[in-house]
């Protein structure tokens, strides 16, 4: 009885604060129309509306109100800004800070909402973002191969466009969801990356469940549209490119990106064949440092890449009782000697760590 009582007022608390965001978000539109700033509400309503009916929302409630009262900061500031008008100084320290507030604001869409917390009170992992940062990575790149022939099979332009978005839409959230951070979408793919300071070690094994996922993820939207073209052309896929090493982020106000060789050789061998993960020579030797059970076979193939010649790559099968055991990995921020926090506290939760790990 007791425990029915409890689920009872936990979801009448949820409920409650479901009711308290959606005020919010209004508020946030109305102010936003007010003064003439094109924000947008960041999907809030599709994602609440989506977990209302869950028993545990509070975390992706609190997410979401973080991320809103961000951008009414952000508001807030540019209001502060219009007023002072002729102060040069001042003006200077605003624009600096509604730019450090847009970035937080931007890069909460696109991490695990388990890292949004983290993210938006250590200023030590928040660092790991900064502009600059050199960092080792798993980089991803994700082609839609043939994607001109789809184009001109769309029975309008409108279908196409609404098939690329959504498909766009469900990547990212398969990366997202993996622990990998959203990079763009190209017009014809993605590109994600995996960082050691959020994915883990095992950012080379996220990054392979990832691949399987968006593939899956492609056959399964593609059928389900098939509707929208004329022709139903069987041999389309995604071709996924896989390379790391080290890499600079590159953070603006607008946009979170990595640069470096991986980036580069993760998007050419994105020109595998539809169906096809290739990795590069680094990505093919993280996973061999791994010896994960989820890696059932590795084999060695090649691809030709434009003005450089044919190139060695290697193809990974998983092993698919073995694949959804990688959901169950604990996650958990690894930070380096320089960026690591050196509190009590934290010194507590990376010794109960260890002792998780160990047991």
């Amino acid at each position: 009885m007791e425990e029915k009582d409890k689920n009872k007022n936990g979801r009448e608390s949820n409920e409650s604060s479901y009711e308290s965001l959606k005020n919010r978000i209004k508020q946030l539109q109305e102010r936003n129309g007010k003064i003439n700033y094109n924000i947008e509400d960041g999907g809030y309503s599709s994602l609440i509306e989506k977990y209302k009916h869950y028993s545990d929302i509070n975390k992706i409630i609190s997410n979401s109100q973080s991320k809103i009262a961000i951008d009414e900061e952000i508001i807030e500031l540019k209001r502060q800004l219009i007023a002072a008008k002729g102060d040069k100084e001042k003006s200077l320290i605003m624009l600096k800070e509604i730019e450090n507030k847009q970035k937080s604001s931007h890069i909460i869409n696109r991490i695990h909402e388990e890292a949004v917390s983290k993210y938006l009170n250590s200023g030590d992992f928040r660092a790991n973002f900064e502009h600059g940062n050199e960092t080792f990575a798993v980089v991803v790149s994700i082609d839609i191969r043939r994607s001109t022939e789809l184009m001109l099979k769309a029975k309008t332009p409108t279908d196409y466009s609404n098939f690329i978005t959504e498909l766009s839409d469900r990547l990212s959230k398969i990366i997202i969801g993996n622990f990998g951070i959203f990079d763009k979408f190209t017009g014809d793919g993605i590109l994600a990356f995996f960082p050691h300071f959020y994915s883990g070690k095992e950012a080379i094994l996220r990054a392979l469940k990832a691949a399987e996922e968006c593939h899956l993820a492609f056959y399964e939207h593609y059928k389900n549209c098939r509707n929208k073209f004329t022709v139903f052309i069987k041999d389309v896929g995604l071709g996924i490119g896989i390379d790391c090493g080290i890499v600079s982020v590159a953070n603006t106000s607008s946009e979170l990106t990595v640069v470096g060789i991986p980036v580069v050789y993760a998007c050419r061998f994105s020109g595998a064949k539809a169906g096809d993960t290739l990795l590069n020579m680094e990505a093919y030797q993280e996973v061999l440092d791994q010896k994960h059970a989820m890696i059932k076979d590795i084999e060695e193939t090649e691809i030709h890449i434009k003005n450089e010649g044919i190139a060695m790559a290697f193809k990974v099968k998983i092993d698919k009782d073995q694949f959804s055991q990688s959901d169950a990995y604990p996650w958990e921020v690894y930070e380096d000697d320089v960026t690591s926090e050196t509190t009590p506290a934290a010194e507590e939760a990376k010794t109960e760590n260890k002792k998780k790990k160990g047991a």
